[in-house]
């Protein structure tokens, strides 16, 4: 889940990238954080971004679809017994029992809009789930800023509110909580994938957003936006 079918070097290079975002790391999972259950899946692992966030939990599995990953987020944290990382495909259905357990918490972040049947993928989600479990999702928003970024990361699709909404709840989910986020995040990205045409997010626009993101994060929890580059929607099983 972590890259597509994007070359491997591509999907490396994206994953080192997002490690050296803390603090926009730490911002979503800010946001994730007060639905954050004992027993965590995380779908689209990768090299284990944020698996790191959730160490304090009593169980946690990560799962993602390159095998490169896997194994350099399973070296990353050899020493943590309550954690494990493995090889699995969210949209097949030996997934489920693979994974062989259920959780009361899953994070895809970044994820769903790598899968060309993401239907499918909240629906084996939802089977995932012990009941009453909730799904936390984390998708780049607004299908307007669809560009070159997007297609170099393999992005099948960017979402809206209604449309994650609309598909979570075909998938069974009960939605407790969307909103968009990082609003001064669109301009940016609407000058580098769809003016520039960037493969990537410049080095020096990085360092700026990292040093404006507690700033933009203080302002959004106090006033959500209309719209934003993101998009979080938490949904919840039924008891």
């Amino acid at each position: 889940m972590g890259t597509g079918s994007m070359p491997l070097d591509v999907g490396l290079e994206i994953q080192r990238r997002r490690a050296e975002l803390g603090a926009y790391n730490r911002w979503i999972v800010d946001e994730l954080a007060p639905y954050v259950g004992r027993s965590v899946l995380d779908i689209g692992c990768g090299t284990g971004n944020l698996l790191e966030f959730f160490l304090d939990r009593d169980r946690v599995v990560g799962i993602d679809i390159g095998e490169e990953f896997v194994e350099l987020a399973g070296k990353r944290f050899a020493d943590r017994e309550n954690l494990r990382v493995e090889v699995a495909d969210i949209t097949d259905p030996a997934c489920v029992s693979l994974v062989g357990e259920t959780f009361d918490t899953i994070i895809c972040v970044n994820v769903l809009e790598h899968i060309s049947n993401d239907s499918l993928a909240l629906a084996h989600m939802n089977q995932l789930l012990d009941p009453g479990g909730r799904a936390l999702l984390f998708v780049p928003a607004l299908p307007l800023l669809h560009g070159s970024m997007d297609e170099v990361d393999g992005h099948y699709r960017r979402y809206t509110r209604r449309s994650l909404r609309s598909r979570m709840t075909e998938a069974g989910f009960t939605i407790e909580q969307s909103h968009y986020m990082n609003f001064p995040g669109m301009l940016a990205w609407f000058l580098d994938a769809k003016v520039l045409r960037r493969k990537f997010v410049p080095a020096s626009h990085d360092g700026l957003f990292q040093r404006m993101v507690p700033r933009i994060a203080a302002v959004e929890r106090r006033i959500r936006p209309p719209v934003g580059l993101s998009l979080v929607v938490v949904g919840r099983k039924a008891a």
